[in-house]
């Protein structure tokens, strides 16, 4: 059995409240990206992380402080998770930082994927997410 990591993106999970149902699917049923690990008894998940979140461009490198615990976990394979690679400006650099910091670990690209159909109205529901309006305190409180 190969044991993998997940690694999401933090504005989906965290905005747009993705439960990684679609990922950890595929890992169970052994599908997908993960249908490679059949001949070796299957996948076990070790853990599921998520970025840091939109870093800038000059701090990517921080990827390897949320993939070094699913490596203390034992994982050998990292799969960036697909919400990740469809809407992430980073993927190739954390893609790069990761397989730096752990050269001992296979980072795959994806865990699952949809219809193109389907994929575009995920990146139009995310960026509606994210775009939309929010509250600040400044709009409760009034200047004296």
């Amino acid at each position: 059995m190969v044991k993998v990591g997940i690694l999401t993106c933090a504005n989906t999970t965290e905005h747009g409240k993705c439960a990684s149902a679609g990922c950890l699917h595929a890992l169970h049923e052994s599908v997908e990206d993960f249908a490679r690990y059949q001949e070796e008894g299957g996948a076990q998940l070790v853990g599921l992380s998520r970025c840091s979140g939109c870093p800038t461009a000059l701090a990517s490198e921080r990827i390897h402080e949320n993939v070094e615990p699913l490596v203390q976990m034992g994982a050998e394979i990292v799969h960036l998770s697909t919400c990740l690679l469809a809407v992430c400006p980073y993927k190739n650099k954390y893609r790069t930082a990761i397989k730096e910091a752990f050269p001992q670990v296979e980072v795959v690209r994806g865990t699952h994927t949809p219809p193109p159909e389907e994929l575009e109205q995920f990146k139009g529901a995310i960026k509606a997410i994210l775009t939309q309006p929010k509250k600040t305190l400044g709009d409760f409180v009034s200047p004296h």
